[in-house]
């Protein structure tokens, strides 16, 4: 039976209030007033810039999807994958996307909805959790740091794939530097010395602290492009997000079809999907699962708060859950088709088993199995090249411009009058955080990406959305948590 309260939600003038006053604030109350002088209330937010909404409701929706479907769906999810079993780790992680990624999917849009707050002030309603607030603002700046420094990387490759010899493979070592087992001449595959002699720069000498300036280069370059998408705040996020989350379906299905038709690229799709039961038993799977489902919906980072915050207050946030959830399911397993085909070629080529072709940890996936598959594509294999890369880089750059509106919308939440200025509020984070990821190009840089990825995305956030749930569900309490669904869906359940 339908519950009735007797009222309708929408004779509250709430989307005209929304923007002056949020909905868990208390009005102050002045002296004046309590010597009975005045019968005004004076609200904290009298005086101050108006909190933005996006143009279009269908904003919203593209930005999460650009959020959710980001670079971790094409390095860390085939990966992940790889590294637990193929098929068999599509089980739990399929079970648990459903059980736990949905439900608090949702559960953060209609906090940010009916709210208009960032991730840390939305806390008003359980004042003792705040530090959930600052703890998942913490955890954003570090994916963030990172999320740039491999945006650079894609950068780097989008410029060397410029050229008519790409420069992981044979032609463009000189005569007597190439072996005739298709190794260079310390024994490492042209696209591993690439990688870490010419991306990386690294050298024998370990205590030597070297800097690569082309990667600086690319870095800056990066941060410039992100400063582009956020100087107008939701203005230019709305913009950016048509582009940043459509063109990785086109790019993804491009892919696939070239990975393909390569020989033996249907035993890697078949791998994929075929799964081995006895993996089920590695409670390590079902672990990686869990935290894969956190990382690609981008659940207890405050990002998804901070796009619903910005909604119209009865946007239908139910049909985005949906949405969103459903497309990055499917995004997730075209990345792993794609990602597995390209294995399933390279097995074929080197007569080798399919888990036996990776022996690279990290980012080795994307940037040293991909060129080498993507320069034995028979067709123009500089063109496949620019567009994985460039498909990389417009992956991250839909997830990095949400992080860094996430943590200026808590300063602009903090201090509203900081929203007369946002074009220098965004110039002065992205300096900062500019300067934050230059330890990564560094030689030792790949030592600080495994901690900041390990501390940033690990058990922390799972710490996060359980204290969350508890904040939600057991304190502010389910009976005003249901009204308050009952408010922004603009009818009874």
């Amino acid at each position: 039976m339908a519950l009735n309260l007797g009222f309708n939600s929408s004779s509250y003038d709430l989307e005209k209030k929304r923007n002056s006053r949020d909905s868990f604030a208390v009005p102050r109350i002045s002296i004046s007033q309590l010597n009975g002088q005045t019968k005004t209330p004076v609200s904290e937010n009298d005086h101050q810039p108006e909190r933005a909404t996006w143009s279009k409701g269908i904003q919203s929706l593209l930005l999460c999807l650009s959020m959710s479907v980001g670079l971790g769906n094409i390095w860390r999810f085939p990966n992940v994958a790889y590294n637990n079993g193929g098929g068999a780790f599509l089980i739990p992680y399929l079970l648990l996307l459903f059980i736990i990624g949905r439900p608090l999917y949702y559960l953060e849009l209609i906090m940010g909805q009916f709210s208009s707050q960032g991730p840390i002030k939305i806390w008003r309603m359980v004042p003792a959790f705040k530090g959930i607030g600052y703890a998942q603002v913490i955890s954003t700046a570090y994916v963030l740091i990172f999320y740039n420094y491999l945006m650079a990387l894609s950068i780097f490759y989008i410029f060397a794939s410029m050229q008519s010899c790409l420069p992981w493979t044979e032609c463009h070592f000189p005569n007597g530097t190439f072996n005739e087992n298709g190794t260079t001449a310390d024994g490492n595959p042209p696209s591993e010395y690439f990688w870490m002699k010419e991306v990386l720069q690294t050298s024998d000498d370990a205590e030597f602290l070297s800097i690569s300036w082309k990667l600086v280069l690319c870095l800056l370059l990066t941060w410039i492009i992100v400063y582009a998408s956020v100087i107008r705040g939701t203005s230019s996020l709305g913009m950016m997000s048509y582009f940043t989350s459509i063109f990785p379906f086109f790019g993804l299905f491009i892919l696939l079809i070239i990975a393909c038709l390569e020989e033996g690229a249907w035993q890697g799709i078949k791998y994929f999907f075929h799964p081995n039961l006895e993996r089920l038993k590695d409670i390590t799977v079902w672990y990686k699962a869990t935290e894969q489902s956190f990382f690609s919906l981008n659940i207890a980072y405050g990002s998804i708060i901070m796009v619903a915050s910005y909604n119209k207050f009865h946007n239908n946030i139910y049909r985005d859950a949906i949405i969103i959830s459903v497309l990055d399911t499917v995004v997730n397993l075209l990345a792993g088709c794609v990602s597995f085909a390209v294995l399933g070629s390279l097995s074929y080529k080197y007569s080798k088993n399919i888990h036996e072709v990776v022996d690279h940890e990290g980012l080795g996936l994307a940037f040293i199995v991909y060129p080498e598959a993507l320069a034995a594509i028979s067709y123009v294999p500089q063109l496949w090249a620019v567009l994985f890369f460039f498909m990389l880089f417009v992956l991250g750059v839909g997830s990095s411009m949400s992080q860094m509106e996430t943590l200026l919308t808590v300063l602009k939440d903090r201090f509203p009058r900081l929203r007369q200025r946002i074009w220098l509020l965004s110039l002065t984070a992205c300096l900062l955080f500019f300067a934050l990821g230059l330890p990564l190009t560094t030689n030792y840089g790949q030592q600080i990406l495994v901690l900041l990825n390990n501390y940033g995305v690990g058990i922390a956030v799972f710490f996060y959305a359980v204290l969350e749930v508890i904040g939600v569900a057991w304190i502010y309490g389910t009976e005003f948590y249901k009204f308050s669904l009952i408010f922004v869906r603009g009818y009874s359940l």
